[in-house]
């Protein structure tokens, strides 16, 4: 990883990186952001046209990371913190993120996700994350439970999308507390089951990031 993004807060996994948008990114965002099956699986309405992507890219660069895999250094998704504004007077982001459709089912969301709820409570000092998906999203929820989190509830009628479907949501936490005490803090290697070689590895990894 380049010094400048490690002082930029970029977080790194074995075959991703985790860092700000750049422009030189618009390319791959304008192909993910105008992806119609993509962004309704994400709770989102696909861009129009040009200017609505340069919209939404001016938001990511400012809120958002890229996703990069590593062996090709594509943009391939959209991960971010969201001040959480359900919880009072408690340090808590609510994340989102979505994922390009070829890079689906192998890992890289749990990967990722596992990667950043670490940087969440060790870089953001975070005390809760919390994390939901639309009723029915298996792919979601299977991520989300490898990584830690516990089920909170059902939110009925949480969001209307574009298409004007109106989804329930799924919502899961994870607290300081459960991290720290390793409930929530392991990394999921390609293909199998987190071993304390892979977390070693990992914890060696992002004590650079």
């Amino acid at each position: 990883m380049k010094l400048l993004d490690r002082l930029r807060g970029s977080v790194e996994t074995e075959r991703l990186l985790l860092r700000k948008w750049r422009q030189e990114d618009f390319v791959d965002f304008q192909r993910m952001v105008m992806d119609e099956e993509l962004m309704l699986a994400a709770g989102a309405g696909p861009c129009p046209d040009v200017k609505a992507v340069k919209r939404r890219f001016r938001r990511a660069v400012q809120e958002g990371y890229a996703i990069i895999w590593k062996d090709n250094g594509q943009a391939i998704g959209n991960f971010q913190f969201a001040r959480d504004m359900g919880r009072l007077n408690v340090t808590s982001f609510i994340i989102g993120y979505w994922l390009e459709k070829p890079y689906w089912g192998q890992g890289a969301m749990t990967e990722v996700l596992g990667a950043m709820v670490r940087h969440g409570f060790e870089k953001k000092k975070a005390e809760v994350l919390a994390v939901g998906h639309a009723v029915g999203n298996e792919g979601s929820r299977r991520v989300i439970e490898k990584c830690g989190f516990t089920h909170e509830g059902t939110r009925r009628q949480a969001l209307r999308r574009s298409d004007g479907a109106v989804l329930d949501e799924e919502i899961y936490s994870i607290l300081r507390e459960e991290f720290l005490a390793g409930h929530g803090h392991r990394e999921v290697p390609v293909g199998g089951r987190a071993n304390m070689k892979d977390l070693l590895k990992v914890k060696k990894m992002e004590k650079w990031s």
